[in-house]
This record gives C-alpha cells, structure tokens and sequence, in this order.
C-alpha cells in the first residue's frame, strides 16, 4: 500500500493563481493518512508567486518548486495556439523524479473531485504511461491533426496528457524523452505538442484510464458517448482549450472552477484579470469593427471621387 503521492503541475507566473486553484480542489480530497509531495515546475516563478502556493501547504500536503530552466535552455517549443511551453515540462518527469516508480502529473486548467491516491494506487505494471482516451464528438478535425502529424493512430488510441500517470523506469527505457524533444524540433507541426508526440512514442504502452479521471468540457455533449455519466461522478474536471471557465464564468459546470477559487487568496485576482481580458476583448472587437466601417466610408468615397 503506498504512503506517499508525488504530484506534479507546471506553471509561470500568469498561470499560478490556476495552479492555486486546481492545487486546492487536490487537497481538498486527500487522505489524511497520506502523504502527498506536491511539485510545481517552472523556470522562473517570482518567489511572491512561490510563497504564496507553498502557503496552501497542510500537514499532509507539501508543495515544493523545481527550476528547470537548464534542462530547457536550448529546447525550443513552437506553439500556435494557446498552449505555453510549461505544457512540456512534463516529458522531464522521469528524469527529475528518479526515485519515485510512479508519478502523476496534473494540468492546471483542472478541478479534482476524489482523492488522486486511488489513480496513483493503478498498476501500471508493462505500461508506459496511464491516460485518458480523448474523445473529439464526431469531429473530422482530428482524422486531419492526426494525418497532418503523422502520428499513426488511431482515434480511439489518442490520449489526453492534462491528467497522466508516468512508469518512470518503462520510459526512460523506452527513450521516450529524447525522442519526444526531437520531434518537437523538427519540421512537423504538432499542434498540441508534447500531447501529440507523448501519443506517438508511448503508443501501444498506454492503459486507458476511466474517463471519469479526466473529464473534459466536451464529453458534456448530448453526442458524446459519455454523457450519460452524471457530472457528479466526475473525479477530475478538465477545462482545457481555448475557453476557460475564469473567462467564462457562465459556461456551464464552471461553477465547480468557481467553488474552489472562493477558497483560494488568488480569488481576487482570478476575478479581476478575467474583467481585464473580457474589457480588452471587447475593446478591440469595436476597435477592429471601427476601423473596417471607417475603412468602408473612405473606399467609397474614393470611389464617389474617382467617377465625378
């Protein structure tokens, strides 16, 4: 029986006061009996930053940071969408954490609803990594992503890495670091990077996880093949992509977000950099609808002048 739990987030500074919360939603679950280690990596949080996550410490909960600038300093991460290069922290797991045979890693953008021991206590006995199927509702997008990555997988084998149970000695047998790093420096375009190329190398090494351990925005739809599991069952909520539920508070199941972050000190500031984005998105849609009607006026009018 295991005593001790060592989970892993990322984060920069942006993004602690989200790590804050997804940090208190764990610990608000835990075994009291447990010992859970807690570690954030990050290459350069501010030490308020620090300070203020190690304070949600407890006596069974102990967080602590770990600078992985060198390990990064000549990786590069090409991203063209939301996803920051904290997201491939990640594949260094194994390689940070030697001494643990499992560890679990936890994306920020997430609730978690049941103690994670009862994941971490999985066998992963001749698997590589333990996840979640993704699930994408009838969506010919990803035959595209995954033909346009050449992955080679198929859809029911592509695996979400917000929520990932690591076999720390099977990859680095395996060389999966190395070779995720490659792939990620060269010339194909891995739209949700370290997630795509973890998929390509750990493939045919994964156990497929209840999907109630990371249960995603989409799998509210009516089409979706789990929407028949009452969110109530949910072990781990995950709001990935674009929209978050701190920019739309509204969005359903958002409330979950919201009921931890009332118990956290970044509540404030959760609140007010959300106002601050939806002002300046608001701002520039006018400012963009302003300048292609004012762009109008004048293209007519020059047209007016070219034909008196």
């Amino acid at each position: 029986m295991i005593n001790e739990v060592p989970v892993v987030f990322a984060a920069n500074n942006a993004y602690v006061p989200y790590t804050g919360v997804a940090l208190q939603s764990m610990i608000n679950c835990t075994n009291k009996n447990l010992l859970y280690s807690v570690y954030v990596l990050h290459t350069g949080l501010s030490y308020y930053n620090m300070s203020r996550l190690s304070a949600m410490s407890t006596e069974n909960v102990v967080v602590r940071f770990v600078d992985v600038t060198k390990e990064m300093q000549n990786i590069v991460i090409k991203s063209e969408n939301h996803l920051t290069p904290e997201t491939t922290y990640r594949i260094l797991i194994p390689d940070l954490f030697p001494y643990y045979d499992k560890v679990l890693y936890l994306d920020s953008d997430i609730v978690v609803l049941h103690d994670v021991a009862e994941l971490y206590n999985t066998n992963l006995d001749g698997y590589v990594v333990g996840a979640v199927a993704e699930i994408w509702i009838e969506n010919p997008a990803l035959s595209e992503h995954l033909a346009y990555a050449d992955l080679g997988i198929p859809h029911d084998e592509y695996f979400g890495a917000g929520v990932l149970l690591i076999n720390s000695a099977l990859y680095k047998e395996m060389g999966i670091r190395d070779k995720c790093f490659e792939a990620l420096h060269g010339n194909t375009n891995y739209t949700f990077l370290d997630q795509d190329v973890l998929n390509k190398f750990c493939n045919g090494s994964v156990l497929y996880l209840d999907v109630r351990w990371n249960y995603s925005w989409e799998y509210l739809s009516p089409n979706s093949p789990h929407a028949n599991i009452p969110p109530n069952e949910m072990r781990i909520a995950h709001f990935y992509g674009g929209i978050k539920p701190w920019h739309m508070p509204e969005k359903l199941y958002a409330h979950y977000f919201w009921e931890v972050a009332r118990e956290t000190p970044f509540y404030e500031e959760i609140i007010y950099t959300g106002i601050k984005v939806r002002t300046e998105s608001t701002i520039n849609r006018f400012t963009n609808g302003l300048d292609a009607y004012l762009r109008n006026i004048l293209t007519k009018s020059d047209q007016v002048l070219r034909h008196s």
